[in-house]
């Protein structure tokens, strides 16, 4: 039997190699020994109902008929409904007229209608929801359970109009939230961008929420939880054609020739971050100006900044005389004359 060469027995390819390296592969402690058969699914129909009736309680704080529907559950609504009557009947849950609009069925546990009442809010007030001055922005997919518009709340007024597409709860679209409330969509890919400016209350500022948007997105991009976007559309139009692709231009967003681009990039997080604590964009950026970072020397509009062909050398000058005469034979431009090899 041929003996296996060296190089065979360094890389691991023999099957000795390989049967010792399976044996003695690393394995996690907290793994060892802690393996065990998953609970089977229950077939009877009663205890999946209850486990449901459970589970969205417990998800949405509020049930109602939009968000069962989008479970897209068997049985519907209507067995939903039986269920969450038999909570009713037992005190497990409470039903009334929590939210405005949403229609009489509705479910949700004692302990969140009491802090419901607790952040009850007026008609007369103006800003964000809850008073604050500095609120929390998220970017949440879509279709998470908790954003609860284009489910159980429908989707406000756009600034499109009728002439935008509306905004759905797709597969890869992604929704930014600023204090429960949506102020912008993005279709799978972040192509088209989607506002809802215009139905924010009175008294929150316009570039502000952008900014907050902007930073949202680009905090994703930093920390490669999301792909770099390209902003081709905004409300129906094309980008550069809508006021928003000069206003995302000024908060540090770059410019491409399909549109804007989210990159992610130190500048425009911080501008972001600078609108939201009450500072303009432009006020950021006159205290800190746009420098982008270099990636390998400098930039070619740098460099022809530098370049002059006015200026000559004193090499240059002795060779050709003075460089001011008209008639000074030599190359045109101020060009330094090439030596020939001897």
């Amino acid at each position: 039997r041929r003996r296996p060469t060296r190089s065979r027995l360094r890389m691991g390819r023999t099957s000795f190699a390989q049967a010792h390296n399976v044996s003695g592969a690393q394995v996690a402690p907290d793994v060892v020994g802690r393996w065990s058969l998953s609970v089977p699914a229950a077939t009877d129909a009663t205890s999946r109902s209850i486990a449901h009736g459970e589970a969205w309680l417990d998800r949405y704080g509020v049930l109602t008929r939009g968000s069962v529907v989008s479970e897209d559950v068997l049985g519907g609504f209507a067995l939903a409904y039986k269920v969450l009557s038999g909570f009713e009947e037992s005190g497990k849950a409470m039903r009334g007229y929590v939210i405005e609009g949403l229609g009489a069925a509705q479910f949700s546990t004692p302990a969140v209608i009491d802090r419901l009442r607790g952040v009850d809010d007026s008609p007369d007030v103006t800003g964000w929801p809850s008073g604050t001055r500095e609120p929390q922005t998220y970017v949440l997919a879509a279709t998470d359970p908790a954003n609860p518009y284009g489910a159980a709340l429908s989707w406000p007024p756009t600034d499109a109009g009728d002439s935008g597409a509306r905004p759905t709860r797709a597969a890869g679209a992604l929704v930014v939230l600023m204090d429960g409330l949506p102020v912008a969509h993005l279709t799978r890919g972040g192509k088209t961008l989607t506002t809802f400016f215009n139905a924010l209350p009175e008294g929150i500022e316009r570039t502000e929420v952008l900014a907050a948007v902007l930073a949202g997105l680009n905090e994703l991009v930093a920390a490669g939880r999301l792909s770099k976007l390209v902003i081709e559309k905004a409300n129906g139009r094309p980008i550069f054609e809508s006021k928003l692709g000069g206003e995302l231009r000024e908060l540090g967003a770059a410019l491409t020739p399909k549109g804007v681009r989210i990159t992610g990039s130190a500048h425009a997080a911080s501008s972001g971050r600078a609108g939201q604590h009450g500072h303009s964009g432009e006020a950021a950026r006159s205290a800190e100006p746009y420098r982008p970072a270099r990636r390998g020397g400098r930039r070619a509009v740098e460099a022809m900044e530098e370049l002059s062909f006015d200026d000559l050398d004193s090499e240059a000058s002795e060779a050709l005389g003075d460089p001011s005469a008209p008639d000074t034979p030599g190359s045109p431009g101020g060009f330094r004359p090439r030596r020939r090899r001897r």
